[in-house]
Order: structure tokens, then sequence, then C-alpha cells
């Protein structure tokens, strides 16, 4: 059996580098080609599970990711994933509670917070969603997604001086998407975000 483990394995390799690079077609038929061998494979139907919710097929997403979590409990990227899509699907209470238990399994798990944060704005919890994001963006490297949520959101709670440091960070990367991040918000009351993002207007 372990010859099954190792073929498993590489079959899941590299399905997940198909994946990564974009072959999209192919990375399903490899998790599939796994989950024919074991339906039970708990990282090939959370894979699959991504790739599903990628594509927008959310609800075969969520009865794969959910089966993931049911046949290995303790498996926080799974539990971040599902509450990815449970927020998506607009069920943001039980994202917020997927993304707590992933957490509490592993506190480094960025996606998880980033979960977390986005899950508890849907809610409207906007202090809970900064703790979360803040969190999030502290894991190295940060995700740009995060900081640009993160930047808007310090916008919106009239932290205009923070957003301007945390879109700094987004510059060197994305520009365009800093700047727009912080777009709505220049023409209102941000002038420590207009000073920042400007210069960057006008010469671009």
């Amino acid at each position: 059996r372990m010859t099954d483990a190792a073929d498993t394995q590489r079959q899941l390799d590299v399905a997940l580098a198909d994946h990564d690079a974009g072959r999209c077609d192919r990375a399903e038929a490899g998790y599939r080609y796994v989950l024919a061998q074991d339906p039970d494979e708990p990282e090939a139907v959370n894979l699959l599970g991504v790739l599903l919710q990628e594509r927008g097929a959310m609800d075969e997403s969520i009865a794969l990711l959910s089966r993931a979590v049911t046949v290995e409990p303790d498996f926080p990227e799974a539990l971040a994933n599902l509450a990815r899509a449970r927020r998506l699907a607009g069920d943001a209470v039980v994202a917020a509670d997927l993304a707590r238990r992933a957490i509490a399994l592993d506190p480094d798990l960025a996606e998880a917070h980033l979960n977390l944060g986005q899950a508890l704005l849907a809610l409207g919890n906007e202090p809970g969603a900064l703790v979360a994001l803040q969190q999030a963006a502290a894991m190295a490297p940060p995700d740009t997604n995060t900081l640009i949520l993160l930047g808007r959101l310090l916008l919106q709670l009239h932290d205009p001086t923070t957003a301007a440091e945390v879109l700094q960070g987004v510059l060197a990367r994305d520009a365009d998407r800093a700047v727009a991040a912080a777009d709505a918000h220049m023409r209102r009351t941000s002038d420590t975000v207009a000073r920042t993002f400007s210069p960057l207007r006008s010469s671009g």
C-alpha cells in the first residue's frame, strides 16, 4: 500500500502543478482520477472543491469541501476554503464559524484570518473585521487582496494615515489597484491618502 500512497501523492502533485499553472481541465481530471481510486482522499476532495469554486460551481464546491472536513475534521485549509465558499454563497454566519475553527487549528493560516475578516464585514462587524484583517496582513508575505481590503476598511473607519501606510505596501506590486482602493475616499476627507496617491495618478 506504500506504492499506492506514493502514486496518489504523485498524481496529486501533478494535478496541483496543473492547477497552479492555470491548466484547470487537466487539474480537474487529475483530482477526479485520484478520487476514483479513493473517494475520500481529503486533499484531492479539498483541491477539487477549490477548483470548482474558482469556476463558479459553488454547490458542488461546497459539497466537496464539506466532505473534506467531514472526512478529516482537523483540516484547517479545507475549513478555510469552505468558509470562503459559504461566504460567497451568502452565509456569512457559518463562514465566520468555519474560519474561527480553522484559526483554532492553525493560527498562522492567513487565508483563515482573511476569510474571517470578510465574513465579519458581511455581517457589519467592522471592529472584528479590522482585527482579523490586521492579523492576516501581518502574515509574511502579505497578500495583496488582504492589504487592499484592510486599506479600504481603515478608510471607512476614518483612519486615513494608517490606510495610506497599508496601501503603500501594495504600490510596488499593483499600483493601479492601490490607487483604485483609495479613489472613492480621496475626494472627501482622506487628505493623507490623497497626498500619497495623487502623484502616482498624475504621473501614470
